[in-house]
């Protein structure tokens, strides 16, 4: 007479191997995930800064707009006449900076100043592109602002 031994419950070998792989695919997948979440959150970050550098700018020239405040405040005077486009480097505060480490942004401003003998306001054109310590043809993000400025 043959004795078979009692069967016990448990897993197969296949259903161990298999539970591994989807459990290593599901893991996979949310490695993936976390640095996409990374990027969006580093690029909302630089989108967020840039955002209150420009508003922080053009409220410092509504405040007093012809008044000079130093050679690191990007943003010229308004005094009744036009502005070019310019193009210069900011930090993370938006002052003009050379110094490569602490370049955050490009800065591009336009300023058009009103018919002579009009009272309306200078329209104020910024552009904040980053980073910028890379050419500004390479810029991967950018936030602009048109404001319209009376001066005195």
């Amino acid at each position: 007479m043959k004795t078979t031994a009692p069967s016990r419950p448990g897993f197969s070998l296949v259903e161990v191997v298999l539970a591994l792989g989807i459990a290593t695919f599901c893991v996979v997948a949310l490695l993936g995930l976390f640095s996409v979440g990374l990027a969006s959150q580093r690029e909302s970050r630089d989108e967020l800064q840039a955002a209150n550098i420009a508003q922080s700018l053009i409220a410092m020239r509504r405040i007093s707009p012809s008044v000079e405040f130093g050679p690191d405040f990007p943003l010229p005077p308004l005094n009744g006449t036009s502005v070019p486009r310019t193009l210069m480097q900011v930090d993370e505060n938006g002052r003009a900076t050379t110094s490569a480490n602490k370049i955050r942004y490009w800065l591009k401003y336009e300023v058009d100043a009103p018919a002579s003998n009009r009272m309306e306001p200078h329209r104020v054109y910024l552009s904040l592109l980053w980073p910028g310590n890379s050419p500004v043809d390479k810029a991967t993000g950018q936030y602009e602002l048109l404001s319209l400025v009376r001066a005195p």
